[in-house]
């Protein structure tokens, strides 16, 4: 039957009759801008929201365009008598598609934004646009610029907004309702920035509080993840090194070199594709890919082979960390600078990294080869520390103007190279060094003036190193640590890592643990290491034996002592049947505890003891048996116990003499048979208290005198 159909048709304007020589720039907010704002606001523990203006061109008036432009029907709507052939239609509103569209809303935009008016409380505040960088807005007291109450960042129509809750909720109010002069613009929802991600300049941003403080952190994982389907081999194999050095590029080919080669211009396509990619992530949140980005795209031209053959280990590293960013807790200096350079590492131009913290959250960072070859390591640092400086200058000015503050802190340059820290201060140096000097000049002014603090820092906590060489995946973990780097769910983790900074350093102590197994394996250790010493001792004797002068000396010591022994218990048992009128006897009572007493013999006091009878009248007289056996065979011996018998003997009680190695004892240092030996290392023996109470000493005067030589 009679069916109602509806057809639609779209007037597409053709502008390429449009003249090219026209203003197009714009400024917008930059990677930068985004990272060094979120350091700012995660020291003053703001929090974050995200709108966007919809369709943002099209309220954009064309009054301040130096042309105007008028379009004409298509002969189309003409022949269907739509039109007149002779009209044409005047443009007042920006189109999609103007090449100055861009330049025309950034100025609409600005102009409402200076006019704004805010009412936070009993304060009014307006809106001031950033010299240093114009796509940033401080939210400012009105009369009082010097304190910044806000920040607002805008890219094109994408606006974020960083401060306190009810400061942003005014602020997209005034956006969106507008106030008596100006008409508010249709905006999508405030995004508030939390653990969930938020979509901002291509990058994913997220926000928690954790003890006590407001942490940060972007990343692209929804970006990796797409990257990665047109890798699909890459992403089945994931790796932990972004570059290896079997993997990096071995020589750059020169331009002649190249020019000489087949050059497949497909894998050049590729190799140019792969490194755009790779440049999209470096720029915004994977500082980690920054050196295996680098030679990628320094080679993807001259030998794309090779370009693209670390373009996918570094695929491979992205497929293992995707959700890896920055995280940014605002604790550190205003303004540091990290540099690094690893001097030639192919033997042409150096490699060098810098990279820029503020409030301790890295902000910007360069990883390249120098434009000049270096002659040294230290003009290679030298030239990197430089290059630090001046990226860190425009931060530092980014800082003062939003933190007054701040303007007192000096900036901070880090290096691990003594011999730059040198060149870049006062200190003298040589004629060789002259040239280096006039390079350094500018460093060495801003030092002695106190602007800049040149700090050497050791290469275990140099966050540059990360830039300058292939690391291994330890040492990359470790430089990730210090630059804060983390995944997004150690992020929503409580024990998130933050980044460290690099002024208290110190050596890393010795882990220690104390399970009881180590103890157990130490004692089993100790155990079989005694085990394995006994038995070498035991093969050493069954080998070797023992020393046969060693041996026969032990044995005559052993016979002196057993003669000596033997004699004295004799004599004293002997003793003990003599007469009472023995006036070194003293008749004991029988069964008692003995007792010390003194007792004075030849004008001397001397100790004497009180002692229970040892014998018995029968053990008297096995004693005599055995002294008359011993007697017998020792003629001296038997005249010593003929004297004592006779009563005319004195007790002995000086010290006894033996020299350092002898093995005779002597009564008197001056005896014939010490003749030889060392008079200053003689030893002096006494003999035992309870041993001279038992058995005591005695001595025949010579001719009734007492000789002075055995005097106490």
């Amino acid at each position: 039957g009679d069916g109602l159909f509806k057809r639609r048709s779209r007037l597409v304007i053709c502008g390429n009759y449009v003249n090219s020589d026209v203003e197009v720039y714009t400024a917008s907010a930059n990677a930068e801008s985004v990272r060094v704002s979120l350091s700012y606001a995660a020291k003053k523990q703001w929090h974050g929201a995200i709108t966007d203006v919809s369709s943002a061109f099209t309220l954009a008036p064309m009054e301040e365009s130096k042309v105007r432009y008028a379009l004409t029907v298509p002969k189309v709507v003409v022949d269907a008598g739509c039109a007149s052939p002779d009209i044409a239609y005047m443009v007042d509103r920006v189109l999609y598609g103007l090449r100055e569209a861009p330049r025309l809303w950034g100025s609409f935009r600005d102009r409402r934004m200076s006019r704004a008016k805010l009412q936070l409380g009993d304060k009014k505040c307006v809106l001031i646009q950033m010299e240093t960088d114009p796509a940033v807005w401080r939210v400012v007291e009105e009369g009082n610029e010097a304190e910044t109450v806000a920040l607002m960042i805008i890219y094109v129509d994408d606006v974020m907004m960083l401060g306190p809750k009810e400061v942003i909720t005014e602020i997209y109010r005034w956006i969106t309702v507008g106030d008596e002069d100006d008409k508010g613009w249709t905006c999508s929802p405030l995004e508030w920035l939390s653990r969930e991600p938020a979509r901002y300049l291509g990058m994913d941003v997220r926000r928690k509080e954790s003890r006590g403080t407001t942490v940060f952190h972007i990343s692209q994982g929804s970006y990796i993840m797409e990257l990665l389907k047109g890798y699909p081999q890459e992403a089945q194999r994931p790796s932990q090194d972004p570059a290896t050095k079997e993997s990096t590029p071995a020589e750059e080919l020169d331009e002649e070199e190249a020019a000489i080669m087949a050059i497949d211009p497909e894998l050049v396509k590729q190799a140019q594709r792969m490194a755009g990619e790779l440049l999209w992530l470096v720029t915004r949140t994977r500082p980690d890919v920054g050196f295996a980005t680098a030679h990628v795209c320094s080679n993807a031209a001259r030998d794309p082979v090779a370009a693209i053959r670390l373009a996918k280990v570094t695929m491979r590293y992205l497929a293992a960390t995707p959700t890896m960013g920055l995280c940014y807790d605002g604790n550190g200096l205003p303004v540091e600078a990290y540099s690094d350079a690893s001097f030639a590492p192919q033997g042409d131009r150096s490699f060098g990294c810098v990279t820029t913290a503020t409030y301790g959250g890295f902000a910007a960072w360069r990883m390249t080869k120098q434009s000049t070859v270096a002659l040294s390591a230290a003009e290679a640092e030298l030239v990197e520390l430089i290059n630090a400086s001046q990226q860190a200058a425009g931060l530092q000015a980014w800082v003062h103007e939003v933190s007054q503050e701040d303007r007192n802190e000096p900036l901070a340059l880090r290096v691990d190279n003594t011999a730059a820290c040198g060149l870049a201060t006062t200190s003298p140096g040589s004629w060789k060094t002259r040239h280096l000097k006039v390079k350094a000049r500018h460093l060495r002014m801003e030092t002695s003036e106190g602007r800049i603090k040149v700090i050497h820092t050791p290469g275990d906590v140099q966050v540059a190193d990360m830039g300058t060489k292939p690391v291994p995946a330890a040492r990359l973990i470790e430089l990730r640590r210090l630059w804060g780097m983390c995944t997004a769910e150690e992020f929503n983790d409580e024990e998130m890592p933050i980044g460290e900074s690099a002024e208290p350093y110190s050596k890393k102590p010795i882990d220690y643990d104390g399970s009881i197994e180590f103890y157990f394996l130490m004692t089993i250790g100790g155990i079989a290491l005694l085990g394995v010493w006994e038995l070498l001792k035991w093969m050493a004797h069954r080998c070797f034996g023992e020393d046969e002068s060693t041996v026969n000396k032990a044995k005559r010591l052993l016979k002196i002592r057993n003669q000596a022994s033997r004699a004295l218990q004799e004599e004293l048992a002997s003793m003990t049947s003599s007469s009472s009128s023995d006036p070194m006897f003293v008749e004991p009572e029988k069964k008692t505890v003995t007792t010390p007493r003194m007792s004075s013999i030849a004008g001397e006091t001397t100790p004497m003891t009180t002692r229970t009878p040892m014998t018995t009248t029968a053990q008297s007289s096995g004693g005599q048996t055995r002294t008359n056996m011993r007697t017998d065979d020792d003629p001296d011996l038997r005249e010593a116990l003929t004297t004592a018998r006779d009563n005319s003997y004195v007790r002995l009680r000086t010290a006894l003499v033996m020299s350092e190695h002898g093995d005779k004892v002597h009564l008197v240092e001056g005896c014939h048979g010490l003749r030889h030996a060392n008079k200053s290392r003689l030893e002096k023996l006494q003999v035992c208290y309870y041993c001279d109470g038992s058995f005591p000493l005695s001595y025949r005067p010579i001719g009734g005198q007492i000789p002075e030589a055995v005097r106490g």
